[in-house]
């Protein structure tokens, strides 16, 4: 008899509850997360010459999806707001140096290290107007060209 109490205390410590399977599940994710990790710092590596201990949303997308290689929106002229320079405008929406300069006739000295807010202040004009014709300028820009050779 004791090898029937020794079996029913076996086929008891074998069946798992509902918090212990909840525990494994969250314990493979987490493990399947920190795979996903390393496999990004071995691409990093691989691709760099160098490990980054930064890791970003995108980079995991790219492991998962990687047709989508550093698919970024284009900038909204919506968000164009006064507080930004034409600097940062020029990056942003990937425009020569002078286009803006050029297109809005702007003389200050301070382009393209010139907010808009600053250029409205001293025009004494309305912001509003202003962003209206850098967007329609932005807006009515040709089409890049490529440079390579």
């Amino acid at each position: 008899m004791p090898k029937d109490n020794t079996r029913e205390q076996v086929e008891k410590s074998e069946s798992w509850s509902m918090p212990q399977i909840a525990a494994m599940i969250v314990l493979g994710a987490v493990l399947a997360l920190m795979v996903l990790l390393v496999a990004g710092d071995l691409i990093n590596f691989r691709t760099t010459g160098r490990l980054s201990p930064r890791h970003h949303a995108r980079d995991l997308l790219n492991l998962i999806s990687p047709s989508s290689q550093n698919a970024l929106p284009a900038p909204n002229l919506a968000y164009i707001q006064t507080w930004m320079t034409f600097d940062y405008l020029n990056k942003a929406f990937k425009l020569p140096p002078d286009y803006l300069k050029l297109k809005l006739n702007i003389t200050d000295s301070r382009y393209p290290n010139l907010s808009i807010r600053h250029l409205t202040d001293d025009m004494k004009t309305d912001p509003n107007a202003v962003l209206a014709e850098i967007r329609a300028a932005i807006s009515q820009r040709p089409a890049a060209t490529s440079t390579r050779p």
